[in-house]
């Protein structure tokens, strides 16, 4: 259990530092004012959002097959707790990689720089947005990870209190930290990406009315808070880990 809890939490931790490195820059120089290098070069157009989401959807991968694996780790059946292997482990983490670079790989071919009448980064495929819209940002990136989370987080959670003191004596001290860790990170999840998802489902239920300058602006600036609030969930690791283990 302990080993297959750090591998997993340190791929987490990997794919979250790439996706903060790449996608918070980026965001500060679009609000600061400057032009992006996105909008001059149609290679990096292309490249920057589906690198982008990659690392972001193995990030939430990882915290979805931790929070199961928890799961099955403090399971009283001693069939669930077999079932959570680091072998399994490693082929699901690869496997759903591939995935996502094949969920990714279309933006490569549907993305281009308009030049005319201003230096724009859009999609030539008006299905495939919608589809990204709505399923990759909206579902896969959003809800389904919230859902997994959440109820394996509970889960869990319960598993932990139904253990009676003997039980949980037989737990080593690094397995008891390991499962403070994770429940730990799942709150951190929880925490700041559900507020997110609310105005994602928001702003994507609302995109088609017809809306004056001021609610506009309004929307505008709250998406960029949210959007901001969002990257505590990969900034905030370090700080949860150390309010989880005194050791750590």
């Amino acid at each position: 259990m302990s080993s297959n809890d750090t591998s997993i939490v340190q791929l987490q931790l990997a794919t979250r530092c790439i996706a903060f490195a790449v996608g918070f820059p980026v965001l500060i120089i679009g609000i600061v004012g400057f032009r992006s290098y996105a909008v001059t070069s149609e290679s990096w157009c292309r490249f920057r959002i589906p690198l982008l989401y990659i690392n972001s959807l193995c990030s939430y991968t990882c915290v979805c097959l931790q929070s199961i694996d928890l799961f099955l780790c403090s399971s009283q059946n001693p069939i669930l707790r077999q079932q959570s292997t680091i072998q399994r482990a490693h082929y699901l983490v690869i496997g759903f990689l591939f995935i996502w670079i094949c969920n990714e790989s279309p933006y490569y071919f549907m993305k281009q720089v308009n030049l005319i009448p201003n230096w724009r980064c859009q999609t030539t495929n008006t299905i495939y947005s919608q589809y990204r819209s709505y399923f990759t940002i909206l579902v896969l990136s959003n809800i389904i990870p919230i859902l997994i989370i959440g109820l394996f987080g509970y889960f869990s959670y319960r598993n932990m209190h139904r253990l009676n003191i003997n039980q949980r004596r037989t737990l080593s001290i690094f397995n008891r930290q390991t499962i403070r860790m994770a429940l730990f990170a799942i709150s951190i999840v929880l925490v700041f990406q559900v507020p997110y998802t609310i105005a994602q489902i928001y702003f994507t239920a609302t995109v088609n009315i017809t809306k004056n300058i001021y609610r506009q602006t309004q929307e505008q600036l709250a998406n960029v808070f949210f959007f901001i609030y969002a990257y505590n969930t990969n900034a905030s690791s370090f700080y949860c880990y150390c309010a989880a283990s005194k050791k750590f």
